[in-house]
């Protein structure tokens, strides 16, 4: 499956510089769902100068986890005050992948 990655540096509290991956995975009934994206140790990462860019991942060198998040004080789950629905945590870990080429934006092809 092709994914379109976006990153950006995040700071850690201790002031430690460190990548950020995002994409978003698409359902076979069309629904999307936004994810974070990790690299497993022996993955190397992409470069966040490449971003965004394309890669290739086989589904079998992936998997996606899905956590509930909770409050880290009380230890109680958190609700979308919107929707209702318990907040989580989903990640797309890679193990493997290969680069496509750079991310093409299309969203301004129907104006002038």
């Amino acid at each position: 499956m092709k994914l379109n990655i976006f990153g950006k540096k995040g700071t850690s509290k201790d002031g430690r510089a460190f990548p950020i991956y995002l994409s978003t995975l698409t359902k076979k009934d069309g629904t999307e769902m936004k994810v974070s994206v990790k690299f497993r140790q022996d993955a190397k990462q992409p470069d966040l100068a490449d971003c965004p860019c394309v890669i290739e991942v086989d589904k079998k060198n992936a998997n996606l986890t899905i956590k509930e998040i909770k409050d880290a004080e009380t230890g109680e789950l958190l609700y979308d005050e919107t929707t209702g629905e318990v907040k989580t945590s989903k990640t797309l870990w890679v193990a493997a992948w290969k680069m496509v080429g750079p991310y093409v934006d299309h969203s301004l092809d129907d104006f002038e």
